[in-house]
This record gives C-alpha cells, sequence and structure tokens, in this order.
C-alpha cells in the first residue's frame, strides 16, 4: 500500500478553523428545578383525621372491651392502617371515610365529627 497516496478531498469552500469564531458558553450554575421550586406559591396539605374523631374511635373500642388487633382482624384491614385511624395519622379522604363507618358499625355507634 505504499505506493498510493491519499489526498483530502474537500467539498465546497475550504474553511480554515482560525477564521470561526469561538463560542464560549457561560456554564449555567443555577439549577432551575430548586428555583421553580423555591418559587412554588401552592400549599399542599394533607388533611388528617381530626383527633376529636380518633378519641371517639379510641373510646368506642375500649368500650366494647377489644384490643385493636381483634378490631382490625374483624374489619378486614391491616393492624397498621387501624393504628394508624386511631392515633390521628390517617388521611381523612374518602376510603378513610369508609372505613369510620365501618368501624362505626362495628361497635354500633355514631361518630359525633364524622
Amino acid at each position: 500500500m505504499e505506493h498510493k497516496e491519499f489526498k483530502p478531498v474537500t467539498i465546497g469552500k475550504p474553511v480554515s478553523l482560525k477564521s470561526l469564531p469561538k463560542k464560549i458558553v457561560p456554564k449555567n450554575t443555577t439549577d432551575m428545578h430548586k428555583i421553580k421550586i423555591e418559587n412554588e406559591t401552592e400549599n399542599f396539605n394533607v388533611v388528617k383525621i381530626p383527633s376529636d374523631l380518633s378519641k371517639e374511635i379510641t373510646n368506642a373500642r375500649t368500650a366494647k372491651k377489644m384490643t385493636q388487633k381483634e378490631a382490625s382482624i374483624q374489619l378486614n384491614i391491616q393492624n397498621s392502617v387501624y393504628v394508624e385511624l386511631e392515633n390521628g395519622k390517617a388521611i381523612y379522604d374518602g376510603k378513610t371515610k369508609q372505613l369510620i363507618q365501618k368501624v362505626a358499625k362495628l361497635f354500633g355507634t355514631k361518630f359525633s365529627k364524622y
């Protein structure tokens, strides 16, 4: 292959790299995602079950002389869900309201804050 010589082929006008201006783009050190979060004006509050209602549920269960575990078994739910309901840590949404109806039916009572 020593007998062949290769020459560069240029199509169009030859462009010199020295004649092109360098584009210097400053690096953006600010994180736009963080700025959007900081400027967020909406408040996202998660509504928890009222503490009065959770106390009423606890009082109804103790009046029936049941443990939290027994109540959760009869309601066919996990024990941790029932404990959150009594501790006031459960999210107060449609599913929780249905669960409170089941609890009221199980204990044979009506809750005043519901």
